[in-house]
């Protein structure tokens, strides 16, 4: 199932990264990574295993492909002029603009989570091989000697494409899947032609016609509750008319307290119906962001909740 990216425009995202449009390195290839970032990041926090180390190689390949981002110092390793290593850049960097990133993404992400998260997401890249680490010398007059040293990182090819088909394995649906009801894209109508003036004021008006409730085929999410069971919708009208709406609404409720809620034994059939309303998107965890654990509904839950209700 694809991910809903958030609401982070490529002002936004250039503005994190200090891009400008009128740089010459910055392409429409580059701005799609860019984006395809934020998407493998996506709006929890911390993101689904493997997907941390995914999105830091691909955005130290959006970066070091700038050369604002790349580092100008002594040789690596050795005396001489001063040069910058194109397709490198300094470890902190990289951390510090993923932070940001991270922390625009992600609706409920604690900040000492995001900040420890992403280190711990470049170490794993490094330990997978998605990305390289030298040390170089950013010595300048006026510096002590030996002060200059610091760690610089470079994707590797391994990485970025990695990253990148994981990107795109997550943009689409899987095979007779609908698009999540996040993501559903709203029909596009086209334009009416242009008629004379004369024409439109001479037309009899068209008798309204009632309108209909949207098909499930309109609406991939009165679909994708159809296919649920008994168990799963009780748990939904169970969140939603106790109005746990957020990891703010409150203390949240475990599955002992939802059981009750919805009129069921705790057993395994219970947990199981609760983990697939997690996978499925319409309920999420506190632990998943460093909170206390608990049950509450998300953007999708909650429309789910007022088509429960809806004629």
């Amino acid at each position: 199932m694809g991910i809903a990216a958030p609401p982070l425009s490529q002002e936004i995202l250039m503005d994190v990264c200090r891009f400008r449009r009128c740089d010459e390195d910055v392409t429409a290839a580059l701005l799609d990574d860019l984006l395809q970032v934020v998407s493998l990041l996506g709006v929890r926090w911390p993101p689904r295993e493997g997907r941390a180390e995914h999105a830091v190689a691909l955005l130290a390949a959006v970066l070091t492909s700038h050369r604002r981002c790349n580092p100008t110092h002594l040789p690596f390793g050795y005396s001489g002029p001063v040069i910058q290593s194109k397709g490198w850049m300094d470890r902190d960097d990289l951390g510090a603009v993923a932070m940001q990133i991270a922390g625009l993404c992600c609706e409920y992400g604690d900040p000492d989570s995001i900040a420890v998260g992403t280190r711990k997401a470049i170490q794993q890249a490094l330990g997978v091989g998605f990305l390289q680490e030298k040390q170089y010398d950013a010595w300048r007059p006026g510096m002590a000697s030996g002060s200059g040293w610091r760690s610089a990182l470079s994707p590797t090819p391994y990485g970025i494409q990695k990253a990148r088909s994981l990107a795109a394995s997550l943009a689409a649906p899987r095979p007779g899947e609908a698009a999540p009801c996040c993501q559903a894209a709203p029909a596009t109508v086209p334009p009416p032609s242009p008629r004379p003036l004369a024409s439109m004021a001479t037309d009899t008006p068209a008798p309204m016609q009632p309108t209909s409730p949207p098909t499930p085929e309109a609406d991939p999410l009165r679909a994708a509750l159809g296919r649920l069971n008994e168990m799963e919708r009780s748990c939904l009208q169970a969140m939603g008319e106790k109005g746990i709406f957020d990891l703010v609404a409150g203390r949240l409720p475990n599955q002992e307290a939802l059981s009750r809620w919805a009129g069921y034994p705790c057993d395994t059939t219970f947990k199981t119906a609760l983990s697939s309303l997690v996978k499925a998107g319409y309920l999420d965890n506190g632990r998943h962001h460093g909170k206390r654990g608990g049950y509450f509904l998300t953007v999708c839950g909650m429309r789910a909740f007022g088509l429960l209700h809806a004629p």
